[in-house]
């Protein structure tokens, strides 16, 4: 994630702040960041008077499920606050960052031919649970699919911006993947792996789309 705030051009620079210093009365654990609840996130997002609470985490719930993201705790995602002079701070998304726990990166290479098996693959993608519950109350990692099943349920007017994060050609995801095996690095990207990468990128995605799509507008 490239840099992301105070360049040295703007005329009233953000500070970044983690989630987590506004949510010390919360979270008890600070070492786990928990707990970490998805519906207080919102209530805490929307008391500071951050724009698009309910689509931006709508988004970012999505696009955790589809690559897989178990460590959205509250050092992952966070605010730019300004203040110009004479005037109220105002507080704004930072860019979410830090995603690397992600695409099945736990896995060897010796498992990956293995879980490309679509009973394998299916079982993997169930077993994904997003580092938030829904609530602080039962504070249990909820699973990606249900976590976002719920908050659609809860906030149906952020089905057209979940969608937004699937609006892609499948295809580009093979073609992506391909071009990291041909990175000269310590440590490569293989043929192997780009394809588990690329087969569990778009299950997750078959599996968001068709929760989306529901019994309302279609995904384009």
């Amino acid at each position: 994630m490239q840099f992301f705030y105070s360049f040295p051009n703007e005329q009233y620079p953000a500070r970044f702040v983690h989630a987590l210093d506004s949510m010390r009365r919360l979270v008890t654990d600070k070492k786990r960041g928990r707990p970490h609840g998805l519906r207080e996130n919102i209530r805490i997002c929307a008391a500071l008077g951050i724009p698009d609470v309910i689509k931006w985490w709508g988004q970012v719930i999505v696009f955790d499920a589809l690559i897989g993201n178990t460590d959205r705790h509250p050092e992952n995602w966070g605010f730019l606050i300004r203040r110009p002079p004479d005037q109220k701070e105002t507080y704004e998304f930072s860019p979410i960052f830090d995603n690397g726990t992600s695409l099945g990166y736990e896995n060897a290479e010796k498992q990956l031919v293995a879980l490309c098996d679509t009973n394998h693959l299916d079982a993997y993608i169930g077993r994904g649970s997003h580092h938030c519950s829904w609530t602080v109350a039962d504070d249990q990692r909820a699973p990606h699919i249900e976590l976002c099943a719920h908050y659609l349920k809860t906030h149906p007017d952020a089905r057209s911006a979940m969608q937004d994060v699937l609006r892609f050609e499948p295809t580009d995801i093979e073609t992506i993947c391909a071009e990291c095996t041909q990175f000269p690095v310590g440590v490569p990207f293989t043929p192997e792996r780009a394809y588990f990468v690329s087969r569990l990128v778009l299950a997750r995605r078959a599996r968001l789309v068709a929760l989306l799509e529901g019994t309302h507008g279609k995904l384009d």
